[in-house]
């Protein structure tokens, strides 16, 4: 996997869930499936996928919302 693939599958990531806390609310354990975006496609806010800016999408999470995100299989 190239290095912009992966860094599509690590925004995206963020996006599916594997996540760990919100910007206001306690902090709350999520976890769930991740998949990508492709190169240049457009998100949920209709912006085009930009694999060097920290972008996610989720289901519930209003925009701007900032998590903090783990890895499960290696803890980063």
């Amino acid at each position: 996997m190239n290095k912009s693939n992966r860094t599509a599958l690590v925004a995206v990531t963020i996006a599916a869930g594997l996540m760990v806390g919100a910007s206001i609310s306690p902090a709350a354990a999520q976890c769930g499936r991740a998949s990508w975006y492709a190169l240049n496609s457009k998100t949920a806010s209709g912006e085009r996928m930009n694999p060097s800016a920290l972008t996610a999408a989720h289901r519930t999470l209003p925009f701007g919302t900032r998590l903090r995100v783990t890895n499960r299989n290696n803890g980063r």
